[in-house]
């Protein structure tokens, strides 16, 4: 590859005790096909404990080594930032890989369009010794990218993977040097990129995410899943408070609003703290948020629904123990079609019954409202859930029968959750089909998985009363605004969620439904 008109890359490698795997992250950075004269490989040593020193030296004379007493993520890649001298920045942890064409392909993807910012890739997931686990991470977490303006998804949780990122230095200042509170540089990155300019993906494998069992946050569950959890607060925190969300939409800020008070609500719950020692509302606090509230109200009485989300973002960041900043976010989210359910620290008690059949969700995914869980008997719908339940558009199963079966070999009979199919309306041929994916996958007998098909609400009000009686959706949302504050649940996190189900209730007695509502 000819170095004319080309860019200045900077590679930069964080690394903590990963010395079985940092000489591999090394050398496939150093194995690009991209002009080595323009490539800038750093490596941050975080004061392992290890033989990293000594593995690195004899890559010395190839790139910039600093050790540094063990600081952390945030400490260490700030250190890193003041070696790098490259146009372009790109990430590579100490125990992951690059593939040979993954400096060139970004590359090239920014030359061909200068409007964009940061672009990021697929990857692909390995095992300790390089073995492919998961061919796309995206395929197998259902995750579906997004491009242009997307600091709103954003308010909802990351998912743009540093190691899979680049960016354009020209934008150091958005993100230079990171905060204390920024919880993870990939989506500190991210959003402050996404304030500002255009973000773009690859379709490509731009990353290879090795998957050892000392990840940082990738399948992680348990005690680790609300420490990353509480970790994450402040800075869910920050995304509400302090961006700049006017390319936001009404529909994102609210599912980032349910996503940080529900974070709060279970870190809480699994920590057995006040919620009021996990973020701290001082005078300065209550004063920004009465100030945001008073204008927020204004806006609504204007009818500018917008800018009041935002500004009800604002006042819920700022004192999030609020009634009234509370009461006014309700308001606005009912106008866009959204229901939401107030935390528990501004229930009252006679909701109590309600909230002790709210079913877990699981750590790392989008939370869903707290107390949303399965309407309770007379509620109101016409059919029976389980104690948790999960919606999954027919479409997505019929695409691929095969995922039908995988659930299959999850989830069983007893298992207290209900995974319920939204058929289209006016597709009286997708029962049918159904039918026979559900008999091809051997879930038709009496030792199958609790599922119920349904066709999908006609009005607003039946969504609604739907949304409120499930936990999350399985690898996609349906696309009613009425599912935006939704979880996604790809399949590496179903079997952690069906864990934390079982845990937390007892089994079910076998019971399989197919039923059909207009079907």
């Amino acid at each position: 590859m000819s170095a004319a008109g080309l860019p200045r890359v900077s590679c930069l490698i964080v690394s903590y005790r990963f010395e079985r795997f940092i000489v591999r992250a090394i050398e496939s950075a150093l194995a690009q096909d991209y002009p080595r004269e323009l490539l800038q490989v750093v490596v941050v040593d975080d004061g392992s404990p290890d033989r990293t020193p000594a593995l690195v030296a004899p890559y010395r004379d190839r790139l910039v080594y600093v050790r540094q007493p063990h600081g952390g993520l945030v400490s260490a890649f700030n250190r890193g930032l003041a070696e790098v001298d490259g146009e372009i920045l790109m990430l590579l942890s100490g125990d992951d890989e690059w593939p040979p064409d993954r400096v060139r392909t970004h590359v090239e993807a920014l030359i061909q369009r200068p409007q964009v910012a940061l672009v990021y890739s697929d990857m692909e997931v390995i095992d300790a010794d390089g073995r492919v686990i998961e061919p796309s991470f995206w395929a197998a977490t259902g995750h579906r990218p997004r491009r242009g303006r997307v600091l709103g998804p954003l308010l909802r949780g990351n998912f743009i993977s540093g190691g899979a990122l680049s960016v354009r230095m020209t934008f150091r200042e958005r993100f230079a040097p990171l905060p204390a509170d920024c919880a993870w540089e990939d989506w500190w990155i991210a959003a402050r990129i996404a304030e500002v300019a255009e973000i773009d993906y690859l379709p490509t494998r731009g990353y290879r995410y090795r998957w050892h069992g000392r990840n940082m946050n990738l399948g992680a569950s348990g005690e680790r899943a609300i420490e990353l959890l509480r970790r994450e607060l402040p800075f869910r925190r920050k995304l509400l408070g302090e961006f700049d969300l006017s390319s936001a939409q009404a529909s994102d800020i609210a599912a980032g609003v349910i996503a940080f008070l529900r974070s709060l609500e279970l870190v809480g719950e699994r920590a057995q703290l006040p919620v009021e020692e996990l973020l701290t509302v001082d005078g300065a606090a209550r004063r920004r948020a009465a100030l945001a509230l008073d204008r927020g109200r204004s806006a609504l009485a204007a009818g500018a629904i917008e800018p009041a989300m935002r500004l009800a973002a604002r006042a819920i960041a700022a004192n999030p123990f609020g009634a009234s900043e509370f009461e006014l976010f309700r308001t606005l989210c009912v106008r866009i079609g959204i229901d939401p359910v107030a935390p528990r620290w501004l229930q009252q008690p006679a909701s109590a019954e309600r909230d002790a059949r709210t079913g877990p969700h699981p750590p790392g995914a989008e939370p869903h409202p707290p107390g949303a869980g399965p309407h309770p008997p007379g509620a109101g719908l016409p059919f029976e859930l389980r104690a948790n339940a999960l919606l999954v558009p027919c479409d997505v199963l019929l695409a691929d029968p095969s995922l039908l079966s995988d659930y299959g070999e999850l989830v069983g009979a007893d298992d207290p959750l209900t995974l319920v199919v939204l058929l289209r309306s006016g597709q009286h041929g997708q029962i049918e089909r159904l039918k026979r994916a559900v008999a091809e996958a051997a879930l038709d007998g009496p030792q199958a998985p609790d599922l119920l098909a349904l066709t999908e609400p006609s009005d607003d009000a039946g969504w609604r009363s739907l949304v409120a009686a499930v936990h999350g959706c399985f690898l996609e949302r349906p696309e009613h605004a009425c599912c935006a504050s939704l979880p996604v649940i790809g399949k590496s996190e179903l079997l952690r969620f069906v864990e934390i189900v079982r845990a937390t209730h007892k089994p079910h007695s076998a019971r399989v439904a197919a039923v059909s509502q207009g079907a």
